[in-house]
């Protein structure tokens, strides 16, 4: 079966030195989206175990949640819930990782599927930890009187980068630090590893919408993609009858999630009223998390049913 939606596709070019947008209407297929949460509680910041299989959410009870004046759940982006659950694909038989009354949330698995990183309240701020999966065992990587929030993997899986203060602290598996990352002028907010050497984030100043920027470890400089969108995911297509090539980057902008093409400088909007994305790991599939559930989405492969 497959859906067809009409989408806005923006065109980015360069007039006189600045990059500017242009609007056109394109057809593009796609598959309807499942749920794979849909129940009672707040469901939120999806993260794809490197299998492809499973999901890991972090979960809120319901009665904790303010809603907004509209009724519409709004969490964000560094909330915590009370459990890490994980969801089956297919399936969609749900299990609980951690539980946690403190606090717990922004879940990201290591590239070897065997360790999950997270952040607790258990000690009183936001701090780092990191459960395996195999021994059930956790320990603390961070223990700062401030909020120490979002932590990822590296893309290989030696070192791990978080924000604190609205900067980005990376540290060895170990907790060693090794670098900070800030943006002179702005709060890092949200951000994804694209390669081992890179690391692209968004920032935020006050109410300001927050922008793209690439962070290059090799020279120490940042670049600004003007692009303004947050929470981003990098991913590039492994399957080879992807209609789309290369890489490409998810990133939330208000309550959408748009997709760039790197390469061709092509954005477009993918999900309609949707927020957290994040690439499978063979760049075919986004998990998003929409009014208070998890969601997906086959963006790039039809597929008959």
């Amino acid at each position: 079966m497959y859906l067809k939606l009409s989408l806005f596709v923006f065109i980015l070019f360069f007039v006189g030195g600045c990059m500017e947008q242009s609007v056109v209407n394109y057809q593009v297929e796609l598959t309807a989206f499942i749920a794979l949460v849909d129940d009672y509680d707040i469901n939120f910041q999806p993260c794809w175990h490197p299998d492809g299989r499973h999901v890991v959410y972090t979960s809120m009870d319901a009665s904790r949640f303010k809603a907004a004046n509209t009724g519409t759940a709004v969490v964000e982006n560094h909330d915590v819930g009370t459990q890490l659950k994980m969801v089956a694909i297919p399936g969609l038989e749900k299990t609980v990782l951690i539980s946690d009354s403190s606090g717990i949330g922004s879940p990201h698995f290591s590239p070897d599927g065997k360790s999950l990183v997270y952040c607790s309240k258990q000690t009183g701020s936001k701090d780092i930890w990191i459960f395996d999966l195999v021994t059930k065992n956790r320990r603390q990587i961070s223990n700062a009187p401030c909020d120490e929030i979002f932590p990822r993997w590296s893309t290989d899986g030696e070192r791990l980068a978080y924000i604190s203060q609205g900067q980005l602290i990376i540290v060895t598996k170990d907790g060693r630090l090794l670098q900070n990352v800030k943006n002179q002028n702005y709060l890092i907010d949200t951000f994804c590893w694209s390669t081992s050497d890179e690391i692209i984030y968004s920032t935020v100043a006050g109410e300001k919408q927050s922008d793209l920027w690439r962070y290059n470890f090799n020279n120490g400089r940042s670049e600004k993609l003007n692009i303004v969108g947050a929470y981003p995911s990098f991913a590039v297509p492994l399957d080879n009858n992807s209609t789309i090539t290369g890489p490409q980057l998810a990133f939330q902008r208000n309550n959408d999630i748009f997709q760039l093409g790197i390469s061709d400088k092509t954005i477009t909007k993918v999900v309609v009223s949707g927020a957290m994305p994040v690439y499978s790991p063979d760049g075919t599939r986004l998990a998003y998390s929409a009014n208070g559930n998890i969601k997906m989405s086959s963006i790039w492969v039809t597929i008959d049913e």
